[in-house]
């Protein structure tokens, strides 16, 4: 049975969360009326190759991209055949493998060499896009001599350290069999450690998720990369120096894995070359990892496993607004409105034994409709026309005494008039007839 074969029975017949949480929300009714109902979800498993950006260089496909790169008469774009061997010493080589999106691993990753499988090599993992790496298992035909490390297998594994990274010589050793070509980075067995051989008991393993600190972050990456760092030597010794005619080949690498949206989607599309989730629950972002505008009344949290078999969504709930009462605005004046103004002016001072004339004077102010020019007090502020048939002319000088300033009151302007009548004041000026 072929590599391949085996992922895509493993891929369709094993029972993965999204059998169970590919719905994220469904319409329920209760007495206080019909509502949502919220639970976790995930996007269902692929394999994550078929959703890379391949750059291809030069190739026979696009011929157009070749046609400026190679030129036997020019030194710069000449390739001859004494530059076919690669002299770089020691024999290294990185494999990046980059989504730049969050995914989580489930099922085994598994690489495949064409010409032997490499006696050293590391596979690492990313978190952040590529800017840190951690190593995620080693694997050498002598552990302890490469990375100094004991060599273990998966099984050797208990639950308290399933998260424990190990060194392994399952997969690098020469064994001269053309079908040992394969480097696996085993996930499955993993999970037999929680579900059962089956992986029949997957509520066992969601449970775990959710209680066992850092488990489901180990299964967690942005990036994966390879480290070749010794190619497969056919068994014998050689000297370091003549490894001109070694090389790597790798002729597919399955991820199978789905896309990390924190329990709040059910689908992750390729959207402008990126990897991106559908978002429910009120939440937003790549991975679902923040609350959507207008829904923080609370913090953000990821969606939980529990309680089974449907789990949490842990929506994002609506934020509610708490304002003052807003005061009514004034309504603007739309009509001429005529105020009568009762006036005294004091025309003789006052003294010890009298108290003075009062020359009373009836002022007609009209005000015309608002301008729409909006005033401190949400009224437009008009220009006030005054008419009078007892008012004082222009030239005729005040009599009386002449008013006195307070300390720190700005002193008077020529020609502008000093009394400032505000406008609410001379709203609630009723109209009066004085005889």
């Amino acid at each position: 049975m072929s590599v391949h074969l085996i992922i895509f029975i493993l891929l369709v017949f094993l029972p993965p969360a999204s059998s169970q949480l590919d719905v994220c929300r469904s319409l329920r009714s209760s007495e206080a009326g019909p509502g949502w109902e919220f639970y976790a979800c995930q996007p269902p498993p692929t394999n994550m190759k078929e959703g890379m950006q391949i750059r291809r260089f030069c190739t026979l496909e696009n011929p157009y991209l070749c046609s400026d790169e190679c030129d036997a008469s020019s030194p710069d774009l000449s390739h001859p055949p004494q530059l076919m061997g690669d002299r770089e010493r020691p024999l290294l080589a990185n494999i990046t493998l980059s989504w730049n999106k969050s995914l989580e691993v489930v099922d085994d990753i598994v690489v495949t060499f064409e010409y032997g499988r490499p006696t050293s090599m590391v596979l690492e993992k990313s978190l952040d896009k590529g800017v840190t790496w951690q190593p995620y298992q080693y694997y050498a035909d002598d552990c302890l001599e490469a990375f100094g490390m004991s060599p273990k297998r998966v099984s050797d594994l208990a639950p308290s350290n399933l998260t424990r990274v190990i060194c392994t010589e399952q997969y690098s050793r020469w064994v001269g069999a053309k079908e040992e070509k394969v480097v696996v980075f085993e996930v499955r067995a993993r999970f037999v450690v929680f579900a059962g051989p089956k992986l029949i008991n997957m509520d066992a393993l969601y449970t775990r998720m959710e209680t066992v600190k850092g488990l489901r972050d180990f299964f967690t990456f942005t990036n994966l990369r390879l480290r070749l760092l010794r190619p497969a030597l056919g068994g014998t010794y050689v000297q370091r120096d003549n490894l001109l005619k070694y090389f790597y080949a790798i002729s597919n690498i399955d991820v199978p894995a789905r896309c990390k949206c924190n329990l709040h989607a059910s689908q992750c599309v390729l959207r402008d070359a990126t990897l991106q989730c559908e978002c429910d629950h009120n939440t937003s972002g790549q991975d679902c990892q923040r609350c959507s505008q207008g829904f923080k009344s609370r913090s953000w949290r990821p969606g939980s496993y529990l309680p089974l078999p449907k789990g949490s969504g842990n929506p994002c709930k609506h934020l509610k607004m708490h304002l003052p009462p807003l005061v009514p605005p004034v309504p603007p004046v739309t009509a001429p409105l005529t105020l009568r103004c009762l006036f005294s002016d004091p025309m003789t001072p006052p003294s010890d034994s009298t108290s003075g004339t009062v020359n009373t004077n009836l002022v007609t102010i009209t005000v015309p409709p608002s301008t729409g020019a909006a005033s401190p007090t949400g009224v437009s502020s008009p220009a006030i026309g005054l008419t009078s048939d007892q008012a004082p002319a222009e030239d005729t000088p005040p009599t009386g005494p002449a008013p006195t300033s307070q300390a720190g009151d700005a002193p008077p302007t020529a020609g502008a008039d000093t009394t400032v009548v505000p406008p609410d004041t001379l709203l609630d000026v009723p109209p009066k007839t004085y005889h």
